[in-house]
């Protein structure tokens, strides 16, 4: 009988024990291949060929700053991978253990906590949930969402001063004045005139003051 099929026929309570098994040579591998790599290097030896893929880790789980189960589980997230070398190796512990995260989302203008897999947190709201080496609260992300969301209270209008408009011309094609680039009616600008000086008498007088 092939792997394939020894695999098929067992049940998935069984297969999730196997893989368990597996990454955990995996991993003791990692830690043991990050262990030589850190002698080599020390030595001097140029090991820049295998910093790529998990081998860019090495350095890492070598220095105790990356569990290397943690790398083998979150392999190809390099954006988690990189918040985690932050928080310290208990905390990925914890993570091995209980893979969920609580991250606060945005649910139509409202905040809404959801439980999820580290693993399924997309790479824009990993800032979310760390923070310079350490995990969010929920009600620290809540807080953040509010202080995201807090309209901005509305700008007060400066109180502009009047122009003064100095260019005056009669248009006569119009029948009417030119103040500036508008154009104005006669009887308006006397309308205005008279609440300015407070009376029809005191516009006459004011004009004869000006005849003189």
């Amino acid at each position: 009988m092939t792997d394939i099929a020894i695999y098929e026929s067992m049940t998935n309570d069984k297969l999730i024990t196997e893989l368990a098994e597996c990454l955990t040579v995996s991993a003791k591998q990692l830690v043991k291949a990050a262990q030589i790599f850190n002698v080599l290097e020390l030595r001097g030896v140029d090991l820049s060929y295998l910093k790529t893929g998990l081998g860019a880790f090495l350095p890492a789980i070598a220095n105790n700053v990356l569990d290397a189960e943690v790398v083998i589980r979150y392999a190809g997230r390099k954006d988690i991978l990189n918040h985690l070398s932050k928080v310290g190796i208990d905390v990925q512990r914890k993570l091995l253990e209980n893979d969920t995260v609580e991250l606060v989302i945005d649910d139509n203008g409202q905040p809404r906590t959801e439980t999820t897999s580290l693993a399924n947190v997309r790479t824009f709201n990993l800032s979310k949930i760390f923070d310079f080496g350490r995990i969010k609260t929920v009600s620290e992300q809540l807080e953040s969402y509010k202080q995201l969301h807090r309209k901005a209270p509305p700008k007060k209008r400066k109180n502009r001063k009047p122009t003064a408009v100095r260019s005056f011309s009669v248009d006569r094609e119009h029948g009417g004045i030119r103040v500036g680039l508008l154009f104005a009616e006669p009887e308006s600008l006397i309308d205005i005139l008279c609440q300015f000086y407070g009376s029809v008498e005191n516009l006459e007088k004011q004009l004869k003051n000006s005849q003189i």
